[in-house]
């Protein structure tokens, strides 16, 4: 639990990095099981494993994972938090 995702183009292998270094206790917590579903029209789509987690990134962490993601990749402008029943 917890291990850095490798770079797929998405620029969420590096926004992971930092978000692990900033906070290590939140990275296990919230981020580590967010897996890249993929960017369109400069939004980067992760999923949650359950809504209870999406829920929660959106409702309290979504600032810092926005800032994360967009310092690693400027491209992108949002950041889009999914589960699979959604």
């Amino acid at each position: 639990p917890g291990a850095l995702p490798v770079e797929d183009g998405t620029g969420w292998a590096a926004a992971a990095a930092r978000l692990a270094a900033q906070d290590p206790a939140a990275w296990s917590a919230w981020f580590a099981p967010l897996e890249p579903v993929g960017t369109e029209a400069g939004i980067l789509t992760l999923m949650a494993p359950n809504r209870f987690r999406a829920d929660y990134i959106r409702t309290h962490l979504h600032t810092r994972l926005l800032t994360a993601v967009v310092t690693e990749n400027p491209t992108l402008r949002e950041v889009a938090v999914t589960w699979p029943e959604a």
